[in-house]
């Protein structure tokens, strides 16, 4: 698993299967959005680490 961050904040574990990466985010059932994602289309910088806190990928969507 990878730790994804947003916004300076966790925003939740990505895992990775042959070599693609999944984050699963949803607001199924009306439950908000974690807040560091919300709102989606103005998100700030966001980084990828490793379980050792080794930053592994990061940019600005």
């Amino acid at each position: 698993l990878l730790y994804v961050f947003a916004n300076g904040q966790p925003a939740g574990l990505m895992s990775i299967a042959l070599g693609v990466g999944t984050l699963d985010l949803s607001n199924a059932g009306g439950a908000p959005f974690p807040i560091e994602v919300d709102p989606v289309c103005s998100l700030g910088p966001i980084w990828v680490t490793d379980a050792g806190g080794t930053t592994l990928l990061e940019g600005s969507f």
